[in-house]
C-alpha cells in the first residue's frame, strides 16, 4: 500500500518485490517507475534493498539510501554528532543525504567528520538565537545531545530536559520542522531491575529506579519525552521516541574499560554482580535504526524500545572476553547451567520496532566484543576464539 510522508516523499511498495520499498518525489516514481534519464532523478530518494532496480540497462541491488540533491541546503539537523552514538548516526544520515547540518559546542567542532558535507552551527542547548539558526529550513531533527548518568541531577535536568524544550521552542517557531527524532533511554522504566516485570514493553510503567545517578538520568529523559509529545501535539509535527539499551562497540569507553578490567582481574565477573543481566545493542545497529526513524512512515508519533535480542550476565560477558583474548581456563570453559534457559529471557521487548520499523539487529555480542577486544589488545584484527561446541561457547 502506498503512503505519503509529511515531508512530501511518496512511500510505495517495490514493484519488483523484495524486502524494502521505493521512496521518492518524482512523478515517475509515484507511478512505480524510475525515470530512464539519470538527469531527471534529482529530487528523488530511492531505496532498493534486497530488490531489483527497475532499469533494464543496469539492473542491480542497491544497499545505499541517497537523496540526489546536489548543491541544495541541508534539510536534516543532528545534535550530538561527536558523541559515541552520534558519530555513527552522522555516517548513516550521510548515506541518505548529500549534506547535513550539525549543532555543536565550539570545542567539539574539530571532531566533526566529513566537514565538506556538514554545515555547522555553533551553540549549546540554552542559546535560543543559535537554535533558531540551526533549525531554519530544517525538516527532520535528530536530537541526540545529552548528558549521561553520573552528572549532577540539576545538570541532567538542565541539559536533557530544559535543553530539549529550548530546541522544541525553536522548531515550533520555525514552522518548517516535520519530524523530531529523540533518543531517550530504557532508564525511564521502573522494572529494569525487577525480573518479574520482564520483558518491558513501550507501555510498561515509566518510573525510573536504580542507583541515584541512573534514576536522575531516567527522570531527565522521561521529562523530555513528555515535553516532545506536548510540543508535537500543539504545533503539528511528528515525533519519534527511541528508547535504546546500553550501546557498545569500538570507541565505547564503557566497554573498553570493562575489557581492560576483566583482562587485568581474574576475579572480574564474580561476586554479587555476577548474575546481573544485560541486554546490549551494538552501536552500528543502533545508528541504523535511529536514521531509519527519521524517514520511515510507520515511525510517526511512536515510541520504540531498541535493543539487541540477546541477554547475558556479567559473568557470561567476562568469560567471553577472556576467551576472545586467548585465556582458556576453568572460568572460561565451564558452562553456566542457568544460561540454557536464561538466554531466552529478554529484559526489553523490541517486537514493536521489529514489526513497524523493520528493525533487525545484526551484530551479535560475540562479534561486537571480538572487535572491542581486538582494539584493546592492539591487534588490528578480530581475535579468534578457539572452536568449541555451541553449548560451551557462551557460558
Amino acid at each position: 500500500m502506498a503512503a505519503k510522508l509529511s515531508t512530501g516523499w511518496n512511500y510505495v511498495p517495490n514493484p519488483n518485490g523484495g524486502a524494502e520499498v521505493w521512496l521518492g518525489r518524482s512523478r515517475a516514481l509515484r507511478e512505480h517507475q524510475v525515470a530512464e534519464n539519470p538527469e531527471q532523478r534529482h529530487g528523488q530518494l530511492i531505496v532498493v534493498r534486497h530488490g531489483v532496480h527497475e532499469d533494464s540497462r543496469s539492473a542491480r541491488v542497491t544497499k545505499r539510501v541517497r537523496r540526489e540533491r546536489s548543491g541544495s541546503a541541508p534539510r536534516v539537523l543532528l545534535t550530538g554528532a561527536t558523541g559515541f552514538i552520534g558519530s555513527h548516526v552522522l555516517e548513516q544520515i550521510l548515506s541518505q543525504e548529500d549534506r547535513i547540518r550539525v549543532y555543536a559546542l565550539p570545542e567539539t567542532v574539530p571532531q566533526i567528520r566529513h566537514p565538506d558535507r556538514v554545515e555547522i552551527v555553533i551553540g549549546d542547548l540554552s542559546e535560543s538565537a543559535s537554535l533558531r539558526r540551526a533549525v531554519a529550513g530544517i525538516e527532520t531533527v535528530y536530537h541526540l545531545a545529552a548528558l549521561l548518568p553520573g552528572s549532577p541531577h540539576t545538570e541532567l535536568m538542565r541539559v536533557n530536559m530544559d535543553g530539549t524544550e529550548h530546541l522544541l521552542q525553536a522548531c515550533s517557531t520555525a514552522g518548517n520542522v516535520r519530524r523530531f527524532v529523540f533518543t531517550s533511554s530504557v532508564a525511564v522504566y521502573e522494572g529494569a531491575f525487577y525480573p518479574e516485570a520482564w520483558p518491558l514493553t513501550e507501555v510498561s510503567q515509566v518510573r525510573p529506579r536504580g542507583p541515584q545517578s541512573l534514576r536522575s538520568y531516567g527522570l531527565s529523559k522521561a521529562a523530555a519525552e513528555r515535553c516532545i509529545q506536548e510540543y508535537a501535539g500543539n504545533y503539528g509535527f511528528e515525533y519519534v521516541v527511541l528508547r535504546p539499551s546500553t550501546s557498545y562497540g569500538q570507541g565505547s569507553k564503557l566497554m573498553e574499560d570493562l575489557v581492560r578490567r576483566v583482562l587485568a582481574d581474574p576475579w572480574a565477573g564474580t561476586g554479587r554482580l555476577a548474575r546481573q543481566t544485560m541486554q546490549l545493542i551494538h552501536v552500528r545497529d543502533l545508528a541504523e535504526v535511529i536514521a531509519r526513524a527519521g524517514v520511515h512512515p510507520a515511525a510517526a508519533n511512536g515510541t520504540f524500545n531498541v535493543s539487541g535480542t540477546e541477554t547475558y550476565t556479567y559473568r557470561n560477558i567476562a568469560a567471553m572476553i577472556r576467551r576472545l583474548a586467548g585465556f582458556l581456563d576453568e572460568g572460561t570453559l565451564l558452562p553456566d547451567p542457568s544460561r540454557i534457559w536464561r538466554r531466552y529471557v529478554l529484559i526489553y521487548d523490541v517486537e514493536k520496532a521489529q514489526k513497524q520499523l523493520g528493525f533487525n539487529p545484526r551484530v551479535t555480542l560475540h562479534e561486537g566484543l571480538a572487535e572491542v577486544v581486538a582494539e584493546v589488545l592492539g591487534s588490528g584484527a578480530a581475535v579468534r576464539e578457539p572452536h568449541m561446541p555451541t553449548l560451551w561457547t557462551y557460558c
